[in-house]
């Protein structure tokens, strides 16, 4: 279960532009009112707690078929997932002949040894986890890649490096080209998880997506309560559904993956990734247009 968070400690803001789309359909003041209710709704997750997708539909239950609910910290496509791009957009991997399921089961291994104990998650109809090869190839999209490459620029600021940027891409060339992901689907991860899968894997409501906003958060041991959004606007109130992504969830995936005698370099280039991947992403899902809320102390 979640324990309390004091929601004053928390604020919520929204970027001016969208990250996609060009506000014709969702004016700055409704994301901005989402914003408000999104900021109620944080709430502590457990310390051992699973992690999940981004995903804004309802939780209702687990694959092996228990309606077992529990917040989760969220990333694109999970923490398995999600460590597996950044592994694949750092060069996590060098030259290791090894397939696309091999790599997402050394990943998952890396993650629960560490002293981050990241406990594997994801959800059932995932396209994040089951597109993998087509939203990775984005990065390699010359038209695609444009776009990513000013969402880096957007989101880092003066963070920003360019030759990190240019070889994040050089790996997502080689990835693409490499075609270990052409043929991946959902069944790569319960099957990399065994027994694991059925307590690591939500289903999800089976609605369509229809979130308008997507919810950065920086406030470590928190996420955003998306049942708690659902319920509040089927109890007369203004919540929407909106994706989640935890940026401190997703800062320890990427620094139990940035190791070594270049660590400090490789978490710079996974910081790189983070910007490039929620970009990549946000381009797949079909939703027409996404406001950010960047939520912090």
């Amino acid at each position: 279960m979640a324990t309390d968070f004091d929601p004053m400690m928390a604020t919520a803001v929204v970027t001016e532009v969208p990250v996609k789309g060009a506000g014709d359909v969702v004016s700055l003041e409704a994301a901005e009112r989402q914003a408000v209710r999104i900021r109620a709704h944080v709430v502590r997750v457990p310390k051992r707690a699973r992690g999940t997708c981004r995903d804004e539909r309802e939780r209702e239950g687990l694959a092996s078929g228990e309606e077992t609910v529990e917040v989760r910290p969220s990333v694109d496509g999970g923490p398995n997932l999600y460590g597996l791009a950044v592994a694949e957009l750092t060069g996590y991997f060098g030259d290791a002949p090894s397939s696309g399921e091999e790599r997402l089961a050394e990943v998952t291994q890396v993650l629960e040894d560490s002293d981050e104990e990241i406990l594997s998650g994801g959800h059932q109809d995932c396209a994040a986890n089951g597109k993998l090869g087509v939203w990775l190839g984005r990065l390699s999209d010359p038209s695609a890649k444009e776009k990513i490459n000013d969402a880096m620029r957007n989101e880092l600021g003066d963070e920003y490096d360019s030759e990190l940027a240019h070889e994040l891409f050089g790996h997502a060339d080689a990835t693409n080209q490499s075609g270990r992901y052409a043929n991946w689907d959902e069944t790569v991860l319960p099957r990399v998880l065994g027994d694991e899968a059925g307590q690591a894997i939500e289903r999800l409501a089976p609605i369509k997506h229809d979130a308008k906003t997507l919810a950065r958060n920086h406030i470590e041991g928190t996420t955003v309560h998306q049942n708690g959004l659902h319920e509040d606007g089927q109890n007369g109130g203004d919540g929407e559904r909106s994706f989640v992504f935890d940026d401190w969830y997703a800062a320890k995936i990427e620094g139990v993956l940035s190791t070594g005698p270049e660590a400090g370099r490789m978490l710079k280039l996974a910081r790189h990734a983070r910007a490039a991947i929620v970009a990549a992403v946000n381009m797949a899902v079909p939703n027409p247009e996404l406001y950010e809320v960047i939520i912090k102390n």
